[in-house]
């Protein structure tokens, strides 16, 4: 064969392989595009997304088949970033099938025959009784709170979802028949188990304020019509922005086996000397002696204690920490009626001032207009660096800790009015973009994490110094704890 022939067949065949892939590419592209937005974006977003963004303006000669896959993801995450954002202000409104860029309006509301349930928001204070309601096969929804925060009012929905089911699309029901588009939110960790936390954002079926009010229950479902019954709408909490009765609250995360009681009185009192006022326990299998506990300062309005009991379809390693993120989440928005600023910590976890005594001193120093919260670096006090203090006190007796402080491990003090969605160690989306979270020196404050030093994610173990900061909390601290333990055990022995 001919040299320059076997060129010309080389050149073509080159040229068909880059012609080939830019359309696999391209087709990709586009089916990814869709699976990824078509729950989230209406066809007019669709429409003018495309015109706007050509797929050929993306492309650059000489581009490379890696770099041309690089950027047209690049392209689609920064479209769907920006989608997202706008999920806390913006309604999802109804395309009516077969119309495209039609967008109907709300339901015209005849008050007579809306429910009858004036003023019925429950509030916060009486939160508590929330229980799964199981609305399909791997969906269920937990709690409901009525967002007024911007302009555009939403019931925000704690639901877990089942992977891949959360791009269904999916209904808000109302009493009386109403219904609205839910738009789906993914919570940020969950880690790729096969149950997830998601945030079901459902507009009211009314933009007028006198009808808002109507809707006090809400259920969610796969249909518009005939796919809800009475036993699963849940009751609508509405958050209440004008006052807060506490400065400082604590989210713990379901709380499971034999914890004693010495070591919640001293998490309690301890939490308290630091100025927290108010703390959020998820119960899920709690053992009698610290239920006792928990009900003890519950009557003390110390401590609410929400019922969580997974449903049975979830097992512990099909889901992430026992749901601890719908968990923080549902406590984030449960805590915005109650508290200025809440924390969430574990039971082994304080964020403890090394310059000064208590967290307002820093708080207001550090606070700002647009600041939403502070994150906290943290260092482990390990067991077996300390030796057993005589009162008995965990605290008091591990004050070795590690010299390398982790930077993974943060944990976060927020002002939950700020707050849309939070992570476990961080924030994971702001009410507003403009406003941001400050790391905390640790001069100032860090996290105090009582439990085996863990060498993982940058973190070592080979090190620690003495760290005696917790000791300055030690008379008041033994003081309440002994006088409060005995009158729990004294309740116990009558009981």
């Amino acid at each position: 064969m001919p040299f320059n022939l076997l060129q010309r067949l080389r050149s073509v065949n080159r040229k068909l392989i880059i012609i080939s892939g830019l359309i696999y590419l391209s087709l990709v592209f586009l089916f990814h595009g869709r699976l990824e937005f078509e729950q989230q974006l209406d066809n007019r977003f669709k429409t003018v997304f495309f015109k706007r963004n050509p797929v050929h303006l993306y492309l650059k000669k000489n581009t490379s088949a890696t770099s041309i896959s690089h950027s047209l993801h690049s392209s689609l995450k920064n479209k769907m970033e920006l989608h997202v954002r706008n999920i806390s202000t913006k309604p999802h409104v109804h395309i009516q099938a077969n119309t495209p860029n039609f967008t109907l309006p709300y339901k015209n509301i005849n008050i007579t025959h809306a429910p009858n349930y004036k003023n019925c928001y429950q509030s916060s204070s009486n939160v508590g009784n929330n229980t799964f309601h199981r609305i399909s096969d791997g969906i269920f929804i937990y709690s409901a709170y009525l967002d007024d925060r911007h302009s555009v009012p939403f019931v925000r929905v704690m639901t877990i979802i089942a992977q891949r089911k959360y791009k269904l699309r999916y209904f808000c029901h109302f009493p009386g028949n109403f219904w609205t588009d839910g738009l789906v939110y993914q919570m940020c960790e969950n880690h790729n188990k096969h149950f997830g936390g998601y945030i079901i954002s459902c507009p009211l079926p009314s933009s007028k304020p006198d009808q808002q009010k109507l809707f006090c229950s809400v259920s969610i479902s796969l249909k518009k019509n005939g796919d809800t019954n009475h036993s699963s709408f849940i009751p609508i909490t509405k958050i209440r922005t004008n006052s807060q009765p506490f400065s400082y609250g604590i989210c713990i995360p379901p709380l499971f086996g034999n914890i004693s009681q010495e070591h919640l009185v001293e998490y309690i009192e301890l939490s308290k000397l630091l100025g927290v006022q108010h703390l959020y326990f998820y119960s899920f299998r709690l053992s009698d002696a610290a239920t006792h506990v928990l009900e003890y300062y519950e009557k003390q309005n110390t401590v609410t204690i929400i019922p969580w009991k997974l449903p049975v379809e979830i097992h512990d390693n099909t889901i992430w920490y026992n749901g601890q993120l719908i968990a923080h989440n549902d406590c984030l928005y449960r805590s915005m009626s109650q508290v200025k600023m809440v924390a969430f910590n574990d039971l082994d976890e304080f964020i403890i001032p090394h310059n000064g005594s208590t967290w307002t001193d820093f708080v207001n120093r550090l606070s700002g207009e647009n600041v939403c919260g502070f994150s906290f670096w943290s260092a482990f006090f390990d067991p077996s660096t300390g030796r057993p203090h005589p009162s008995g006190l965990f605290t008091m007796s591990q004050t070795g800790r590690s010299a390398k402080f982790s930077q993974v491990r943060t944990k976060v003090l927020v002002e939950p009015l700020k707050i849309f969605e939070v992570g476990i160690h961080h924030v994971s989306k702001p009410n507003e973009e403009h406003y941001k979270m400050l790391r905390v020196d640790t001069n100032v404050a860090f996290l105090h994490h009582y439990r085996k030093c863990v060498s993982n994610y940058g973190m070592k173990c080979d090190k620690f110094i003495p760290d005696r900061a917790i000791y300055r909390y030690f008379d008041d601290l033994k003081t309440a704890f002994d006088s409060q333990l005995k009158i729990i055990r004294q309740i116990n022995s009558t009981a």
